[in-house]
């Protein structure tokens, strides 16, 4: 089945089941190593679970988002991660994150060859998880503390841990002890006491049928069958390979037997069933990398439909923003435009009032200037006469009688004394 045949629509409103699909998809991703669709998932989780007030999911997704750096060797990214959570945690009091903080902390130290750093931070972890009761997280502390000090000094050490582990830690269950006990078998391997490590093997595959476990049961078959074949116990490796096949379901860990299986009869000199074994290998590895070839194309379908939608989301955007600038443009044309024919008409009303009083400021003028006319022609006229007349008194007071002048001449003065005294 794809990965994308089931999509968060599906689950409706429940923000629990969407971030559920995301965080398992995350997980997935992860373990088939697609590191950067593992990111993006874990990313989308975050959001639904920050957005609903899911602390404890929170803080699930960003350990896996964590975890993702770590595996992608992006070590300094993941290590300033861990140290952002472990301050997170120890700010929210919460015991648990604050350890898997600190193991993961020492995991980068570890993969980068660190490994004095790695056992502080592991035995700081190791510490807390105690103090807090913390046993789970405890076990898992002292299992990469075995890792880390078996690498740096020695496998003794390792087993020194692992025993430790397996007589104080009471509340153990068999699948964890079971994993104990396979660990400190592969470091007796590793030491070259495989009778060991067979013992320890057995008491392990003794545990998990109560698990239910069927894949670390097979693993468990198939190191007792490395075992078996280091001791020259030959046909109970092969048998021990059959019984690994019978119980895993992981393509994965099928081929690698059947791999195994078929180096062993070649040694042994059983060529035709080697052959045919080989066969076997090749035509579980095509149908392997079949897989992974029609997850991979999922995947890149996955990320061109995501590109695409991305795509059109930004062309949607671009389009909003140009109807939006161009709406915009157009309201402030309109609006200059506006302002402007406000201008324009009170700069005519201005004008047009201006005009009204200059022509009303002008013709009162020429009135005034005609009156100030009228009143002086009437004056000189009035003048005149007042002098006509006092010549004529004149000389009517030196004897010479009253000088009468013509008859018309004397009436048109006469009506024009008349009409300026009227005026007066």
């Amino acid at each position: 089945m794809a990965l994308d045949s089931l999509r968060p629509d599906d689950f409706g409103s429940d923000p629990f089941l969407a971030f559920q699909w995301h965080f398992g998809r995350a997980e997935v991703l992860h373990d088939r190593e697609f590191f950067d669709e593992a990111r993006a998932a874990t990313a989308k989780a975050l959001l639904i679970a920050e957005a609903n007030g899911m602390e404890r999911e929170q803080c699930g997704g960003c350990h896996l988002s964590r975890k993702i750096d770590l595996r992608d060797a992006q070590y300094e990214r993941a290590l300033g991660e861990f140290h952002k959570g472990f301050v997170r945690a120890n700010e929210l009091s919460d015991a648990r994150s604050a350890c898997q903080a600190l193991v993961g902390i020492g995991s980068v130290h570890y993969f980068q060859s660190n490994t004095k750093e790695a056992i502080m931070y592991y035995q700081r972890a190791l510490d807390l998880a105690r103090a807090a009761g913390e046993r789970r997280v405890a076990m898992i502390t002292i299992y990469n503390l075995a890792a880390a000090s078996g690498y740096a000094e020695g496998e003794q050490a390792a087993i020194a841990i692992y025993r430790n582990l397996l007589d104080t830690a009471s509340s153990m269950d068999n699948e964890f002890r079971a994993d104990v006990l396979i660990n400190m078998a592969d470091a007796y391997r590793r030491l070259d006491d495989p009778r060991t490590a067979l013992e320890l093997i057995d008491q392990a595959i003794a545990l998990y049928p109560e698990t239910g476990d069927r894949t670390s049961r097979a693993k468990a078959h198939q190191f007792r069958a490395t075992a078996c074949w280091n001791l020259g116990r030959k046909e109970e490796a092969l048998e021990e390979i059959k019984t690994a096949l019978s119980f895993t379901r992981s393509p994965d860990l099928r081929t690698r037997l059947i791999l195994r299986q078929a180096k062993y009869l070649n040694e042994l000199g059983r060529f035709e069933e080697a052959y045919e074994r080989i066969n076997a290998y090749r035509l579980g590895q095509d149908t392997l990398l079949r897989e992974k070839f029609n997850e991979g194309i999922a995947l890149a379908k996955v990320r061109f439909e995501t590109a695409e939608k991305e795509h059109r989301l930004l062309e949607q955007e671009q389009a909003l923003l140009l109807a939006e600038e161009a709406q915009r443009r157009r309201a402030i044309q309109r609006n200059a435009f506006i302002g402007i024919a406000a201008v324009l008409l009170l700069v005519a009303l201005l004008l047009y009032r201006s005009m009204r009083t200059g022509i009303v400021s002008l013709r009162r003028e020429r009135e005034l200037h005609s009156q100030q006319v009228d009143q002086l022609l009437a004056q000189q006229e009035l003048k005149s006469i007042n002098a006509m007349l006092e010549g004529w008194r004149t000389n009517a007071t030196d004897g010479q009688g009253p000088a009468r002048p013509p008859r018309q001449h004397a009436r048109r003065h006469q009506g024009q004394y008349e009409r300026l005294g009227g005026q007066s």
